[in-house]
């Protein structure tokens, strides 16, 4: 360690390469860890799987009759279920900082 610098830390042979081994290249949305391996799903990828189902889901009867309730009875067009669909593939945007990308490395393994 580098006693001439009080901030300056000592960082072993190897670990930055242990680091980037763990943190895939591509931000990630969904991750599933086992005691045997870790699954990601890319961030984008997930976006837009959010995106298409709940714009598949904004054509259910059931869910069509509570947001036109919600809508004062109006009738959502197709651009209100484009703009919908726009802000759930947004609801997740902030996964992509890097203190949450930096989760993967602590995340709790499920069984």
């Amino acid at each position: 360690m580098d006693t001439s610098r009080p901030d300056a830390m000592a960082i072993q042979p190897g670990f930055m390469e242990s680091i980037e081994a763990a943190i895939p290249s591509a931000p990630w949305g969904k991750l599933q860890r086992s005691p045997d391996e870790t699954i990601t799903h890319g961030l984008l990828d997930h976006m837009t799987d959010v995106a298409a189902v709940s714009h598949r889901l904004l054509h259910i009867p059931a869910i069509a009759r509570a947001l036109r309730r919600t809508a004062g009875g109006r009738t959502l067009t197709d651009t209100d279920h484009a703009r919908l669909a726009v802000l759930a593939y947004l609801h997740d945007i902030g996964k992509a900082n890097a203190g949450f990308q930096r989760a993967i490395l602590s995340a709790p393994i499920e069984f």
